[in-house]
């Protein structure tokens, strides 16, 4: 059985688990998951989520009084 060690309370639990079995700590997964550019690629897909929104904002037509 592989242990690994809780990075809360630093006592061994066994690494099949995703909660430590002694403190309740949620357990970090390696292998899967974001990779080292995702935060990157996130402010990018923002950045052109927040222009595409302004231009349907002054494209899209506005009613008059």
């Amino acid at each position: 059985m592989n242990l690994i060690r809780c990075p809360s309370c630093g006592r061994d639990t066994p690494a099949d688990v995703e909660q430590c079995a002694h403190c309740g700590a949620a357990l970090a997964r390696t292998g899967s998951g974001w990779g080292p550019n995702a935060m990157r690629r996130f402010k990018w897909f923002v950045a052109v989520l927040v222009v595409v929104c302004a231009l349907l904002i002054l494209w899209l037509p506005r009613q008059l009084p």
